[in-house]
């Protein structure tokens, strides 16, 4: 089998856990992908190769550059047709369009692609949402079975017709790192030094990549105004990405540049860290395939505030494990992070409820096990 995506942090974060368990299975599994590092995304490469996996080079980017895709696909499909594989597995928006194309035309026999989120989701009308509904109709073509991570998108593919219903499958997403996260000891004190945060602010955090998607500029001015009621609380933002001058002068023109701090990219225990010692944790974003650091903030017994929508609607359980606000209401969010701020027995209450409630509903198991019947169908189709 061939596992096909647009960077290498996506193939380390999402798939190797499956490519793991179907090698365990007696499968000869590579990986191909961009070896590059993006503002938001740090090659992971290295961290495929460890545990002893071919990786190949292919040269994806994010956006569509057609002189940059053409030899994306060309390099895919050579790589395809000379390694003769039975199986392309594709995720992720761009590598699920080019190596479906790529693995059509290098003739391979079963083509699988998993949904993390569909491009369209950005947009709520207009010609680009068109466009990439139709782009979507036409990858869907070349494969044999569409995967979904959440209820949400698996409905949005049968309402567009993507494909026969038959033949599109809710697998769902598993948290490899639960355990990790769920056992993680934090040291609040220290985080609270390096960032030079006061011992007595009470501490709300949002992580995520600085884009648009992540609705960054939406929780700074609902930190504005949870500002004017509270004096002691700082808000701190974790991660990397092209927004980051323009959300340091939004905090700025809010007059709260000393109450917002910027960490910056962290690796997986700096994040971990953080968050533990975090009273609560926002992210408002705009759109999501799921909304993996929300799994992450409630294994590590923190009270999460996200945006109602779908499939973030799918992921937190409102009132028990954390609150939902609306999209794009920063005054929402500041009513939400208030009312958690004014309560300290509801935001324990939500912390402790976080850790089972993750290995509950999201069990790494059982996602591999759906993943490997899909796989033992399509081998049993070839034989």
């Amino acid at each position: 089998m061939l596992f096909v995506c647009t960077t290498s942090a996506t193939a380390n974060a999402f798939l190797l856990s499956i490519a793991k368990y179907e090698r365990d299975k007696g499968h000869d599994i590579s990986f191909a992908c961009s070896f590059e590092s993006f503002a938001d995304a740090k090659s992971a490469v290295d961290k495929l190769r460890e545990a002893d996996f071919v990786v190949h080079e292919i040269p994806f980017v994010r956006k569509i550059l057609l002189s940059k895709d053409v030899m994306a696909f060309w390099s895919l499909t050579k790589l395809i047709q000379s390694n003769n594989y039975d199986l392309v597995h594709t995720f992720t928006s761009k590598a699920g369009f080019i190596g479906r194309a790529a693995a059509k035309a290098a003739g391979c026999p079963n083509i699988i692609h998993t949904v993390l989120g569909f491009e369209f989701q950005r947009y709520n009308y207009g010609m680009k949402k068109k466009m990439f509904i139709l782009l979507e109709k036409v990858a869907s073509l070349a494969c044999d079975r569409i995967l979904f991570i959440s209820d949400f998108t698996h409905q949005e593919a049968i309402r567009y017709r993507f494909k026969d219903e038959s033949k599109l499958k809710l697998v769902g997403l598993s948290f490899d790192s639960i355990s990790q996260f769920k056992n993680f000891n934090a040291d609040t004190k220290k985080v609270r030094e390096q960032y030079a945060i006061p011992q007595t602010d009470m501490l709300v955090g949002s992580v995520g990549r600085l884009v648009y998607q992540k609705g960054m500029d939406t929780f700074i001015r609902a930190a504005a105004l949870v500002l004017q009621k509270y004096s002691s609380v700082t808000f701190i933002i974790a991660g990397s990405g092209s927004l980051l001058p323009e959300l340091e002068a939004l905090a700025h023109s809010l007059g709260i540049a000393e109450k917002v701090k910027f960490a910056g990219a962290l690796n997986t225990e700096q994040v971990m860290q953080l968050m533990s010692s975090l009273d609560v944790f926002v992210l408002s974003t705009r759109f999501e395939g799921l909304g993996l650091v929300y799994l992450e903030a409630m294994a590590l017994q923190c009270p999460v505030i996200g945006s109602r929508i779908s499939p973030v609607t799918e992921v937190i359980r409102e009132g028990e494990t954390g609150l939902l606000a609306t999209v794009d209401e920063p005054e929402d969010f500041a009513q939400a992070i208030s009312l958690l701020l004014d309560d300290p027995n509801m935001r324990q209450q939500m912390g402790k409820a976080g850790p089972a409630y993750v290995e509950g509903k999201f069990s790494v198991q059982a996602t591999l096990e759906r993943y490997d019947e899909i796989y033992q169908e399509v081998g049993a189709k070839e034989r």
